[in-house]
């Protein structure tokens, strides 16, 4: 956050194993947090979360086919484009798109592991609304090999 100059911007956390499937996405996202100031955090659909939630059709998929993904990620950008909904549990966290001066209030600063549902409970809590951008798909790996329960690669070396 310290490389944001004004307490206006937003940073965006993306997990490494996550990616957007769309060209403009970027542009997609710079409407969404434009059109809605009072949010106090963004995040979007997927395809494998803890949440199912923030899920495609409020289910993990096993699927691996890229092409598949970049489809849905084409229909829902097409079908929803700037709509939002608000989220009222924690979130997981495969994308967390933040105000500043949000974060300055409910900043996390031991790393980010956890801070997901920590971060979005607080602002939750505090009467921020976080919203789930209906037409942003991202492709999210999540333990899709060893499995939803894995935890190996959380531990520290």
């Amino acid at each position: 956050m310290s490389l944001l100059p004004k307490n206006k911007d937003y940073a965006a956390f993306v997990d490494a194993d996550a990616m957007f499937l769309t060209p403009d996405f970027g542009t997609q996202i710079h409407k969404i947090v434009e059109a809605h100031p009072e949010a106090g955090m963004f995040t979007c659909v997927t395809n494998r979360v803890g949440h199912l939630g923030q899920c495609y059709k409020n289910m993990l998929s096993s699927n691996h086919d890229i092409i598949h993904h970049k489809r849905i990620a084409s229909t829902l950008q097409l079908k929803y484009k700037s709509k939002v909904i608000k989220i009222k549990t924690p979130i997981s966290g495969h994308l967390m798109i933040v105000q500043k001066k949000v974060w300055l209030k409910y900043k996390f600063s031991k790393g980010l592991l956890g801070v997901d549902n920590y971060i979005s409970g607080k602002l939750q809590s505090a009467g921020y609304p976080v919203y789930l951008m209906k037409g942003v798909y991202m492709f999210h790996y999540y333990r899709l090999i060893e499995g939803s329960t894995f935890k190996g690669h959380l531990k520290h070396k």
